[in-house]
């Protein structure tokens, strides 16, 4: 799922590959930040409510807001 912050920057939960090699299946999730080509992976083998967590706090600090719901809806917009 990623999650729009403005500035062509998304933030990215995602299930690993590589990364969850020899992790049990629920803890191969990952937090992905992209823009354009360019990505950088944030954290990797956490659960998916963990990882959903942290793209949200992650999200929030990048959007400037304490809610975000301004990028739940999918606009980026405030």
């Amino acid at each position: 799922m990623a999650r729009p912050t403005g500035a062509g920057l998304s933030v990215e939960v995602d299930r690993g590959s590589a990364t969850s090699w020899d992790r049990p299946p629920d803890l191969a999730w990952l937090v992905r930040l992209r823009r354009g080509g360019a990505q950088v992976v944030v954290a990797w083998g956490l659960s998916h409510a963990s990882a959903e967590r942290l793209a949200q706090k992650v999200t929030d600090v990048l959007c400037g807001c304490c809610c975000c719901v301004c990028c739940r809806d999918g606009r980026g917009e405030r």
